[in-house]
């Protein structure tokens, strides 16, 4: 993009040039889960395929998606390697994951193997709900059924820590309402 055009749009009015709907269905997102904006990959997906079925693309001069699997499997094998227990670089595993699914065809192996590999770190950064997409995204994509164990496994994870998170939520809600219960009956 020349620096002509990025003085012309700013994210504010990119964003209120959307449509209404799409509009309202982010900051639905948003208002749901406002931790939504901390999780950076699966916003900015979302954001790719609402720019996609809105056609942005042409008005911003956004070149034609390419898909390469060359690529993907390359950006993919990047990824694994900042993931590694020794290197432990999680964003840039991340960076390099988003990078292989944009190259990757819809619906191959290659693209779903990657969602499954963004889910084990959002797991492991206590990214829950993100986690659970990925893994949704990844059985869609056609992931293999012969990996689906490991899948399983980290869904049921996710899901138990999902709960564990509401529940210890809810404790801390209720103790309080219960200790000011009991504070206006200790000074009466």
């Amino acid at each position: 993009m020349d620096p002509n055009q990025e003085r012309r749009y700013s994210a504010r009015d990119l964003f209120e040039q959307l449509p209404t709907s799409w509009k309202a269905s982010l900051r639905e997102l948003l208002r749901v889960n406002p931790n939504a904006l901390q999780n950076k990959p699966a916003l900015l997906g979302e954001i790719v395929n609402q720019i996609r079925l809105h056609s942005l693309q042409a008005r911003l001069n956004l070149g034609a998606d390419v898909k390469d699997n060359g690529k993907a499997c390359e950006s993919r094998i990047k990824g694994n390697q900042m993931y590694h227990p020794r290197v432990m670089k999680y964003d840039e595993a991340l960076k390099y994951y988003n990078e292989a699914i944009a190259f990757a065809q819809k619906g191959s192996a290659d693209r779903a193997f990657v969602y499954a590999n963004r889910s084990i770190i959002c797991l492991e950064q206590e990214m829950y709900a993100e986690c659970l997409v990925n893994i949704r995204l990844a059985r869609e994509s056609n992931y293999p059924k012969r990996f689906d164990g490991i899948l399983a496994v980290r869904e049921a994870k996710a899901k138990a820590a999902c709960l564990a998170k509401i529940a210890t939520k809810y404790r801390t809600k209720h103790n309080k309402a219960s200790g000011n219960r009991n504070n206006r009956n200790h000074h009466q």
